[in-house]
């Protein structure tokens, strides 16, 4: 997504949950470091939970509808996130 504008940070959100559902009990690379970290997978279910609801979100932005979109993301991020 480097070459997108911020139009597209809501499928960068969505497909980071997907990048990091599929690395349970991994090890993953620190950016900038190169060091190797183990990420286990008691965080996985609340994961899997966010990337279902951004998902959605996102069908929902796809669809123009702003307000149910914007639910679905005040369930990951809480309400500070504005709706629509």
């Amino acid at each position: 997504y480097a070459d997108k504008s911020a139009v597209y940070y809501d499928w960068m959100v969505r497909d980071f949950f997907t990048f990091l559902v599929g690395r349970a009990n991994t090890y993953v690379s620190v950016p900038g470091t190169n060091e190797m970290i183990w990420l286990s997978d008691a965080w996985k279910s609340r994961a899997e939970s966010a990337e279902a609801r951004a998902k959605k979100a996102c069908a929902y932005e796809s669809e123009k509808k702003g307000d149910a979109a914007g639910e679905e993301w005040q369930k990951i991020f809480g309400t500070d996130i504005p709706r629509g």
